[in-house]
């Protein structure tokens, strides 16, 4: 329980050590860091994390601020951040000839060390281009990560490749191992499955529909002849504007109307069919189509075009 105190006495007085040595103005830093170390006695841990961030920022070389920072986050169980800043505050105060602060440091990092969550990584086989991201963070692949207690993400990616993620959450002083299995490529749409057969039905509906068509066309053309063919045979005559027909013309004549009007019906339904056909199979996917799979770099993220050209 000694620990603590020491390090309160320490960033007491690191932030103005630091500004009077170099002689830079750090009366912001100074400000933010005083507001921070009031909400941290006061309980406020969150609130006087920020503070003590907006200060760092002002003055990234007060080792004081650093400590207390670590402190803040060591208090709100962020223990592998809390870690990381008391292990820079290590090292900054060796090199500004600190020992107080480099002890304090140590004391923070001793008793942190065995509480970090470790995550270990395995990748089965890496591509070309491959990132992982842990929490947005790009990481090598072969190594092993400190990270917070709690929930987080990983992701892999590879140009042409479909993402692998795997989310989990981690305890304190667990220790995890993740595999990274090899990256698939993009299996086809079923849409694309289906194309071939999409596309022979529409051929075989399209080829119906034209032979429909052409059957109507042809059975109206005949009953048309065979309509006109009662004049010629004397059984039809036409007085005026009205045809006059005997027995034997009235009756071709009506078989001649009947089937007009079928070879009209059945023309109307091949025009449909054919038209229906080839909308089919001209917009029936190409196995050859390209696809657009996602992939994340450190430099962002990108849209990669897969198939065949």
């Amino acid at each position: 329980m000694q620990v603590i105190p020491r390090a309160f006495l320490v960033v007491l007085v690191a932030t103005a050590a630091i500004a009077h040595a170099d002689g830079r103005d750090t009366s912001d830093a100074q400000r933010l860091f005083d507001e921070g170390r009031a909400l941290l006695e006061a309980g406020k841990t969150d609130e006087a994390c920020e503070k003590f961030e907006l200060s760092i920022a002002k003055d990234p070389r007060a080792v004081g601020t650093l400590l207390n920072l670590g402190l803040c986050n060591e208090r709100r169980g962020k223990v592998a951040t809390a870690l990381q800043l008391f292990q820079e505050a290590f090292d900054r105060a060796g090199e500004a000839g600190l020992p107080q602060h480099r002890e304090a440091a140590q004391d923070h990092i001793t008793k942190l060390v065995p509480t970090v969550p470790v995550l270990a990584l395995r990748v089965a086989a890496e591509v070309a281009g491959q990132s992982v991201f842990v929490d947005d963070v790009g990481v090598k692949q072969q190594r092993e990560l400190r990270l917070d207690p709690g929930p987080h993400k990983l992701v892999a990616t590879a140009p042409g490749r479909l993402p692998f993620e795997k989310s989990f959450v981690l305890a304190a002083s667990q220790r995890t191992t993740i595999d990274v299995p090899a990256l698939e490529r993009p299996k086809p749409s079923t849409i694309v499955e289906h194309a071939s057969s999409r596309r022979l039905i529409g051929k075989v509906v399209a080829a119906s529909g034209g032979g429909l068509l052409v059957g109507g066309a042809v059975m109206t053309t005949l009953a048309y002849r065979s309509y006109h063919r009662q004049f010629d045979n004397g059984n039809c005559t036409t007085v005026g504007h009205q045809d006059l027909c005997n027995d034997t013309g009235q009756d071709q004549a009506t078989r001649a109307r009947n089937t007009a009007t079928g070879g009209l019906i059945i023309g109307v339904v091949g025009g449909v069919a054919l038209a229906a056909g080839v909308v089919a199979w001209a917009t029936a996917p190409d196995e050859r189509r390209t696809r657009l799979v996602p992939s994340v770099s450190s430099s962002g993220a990108t849209l990669s075009l897969v198939g065949r050209f």
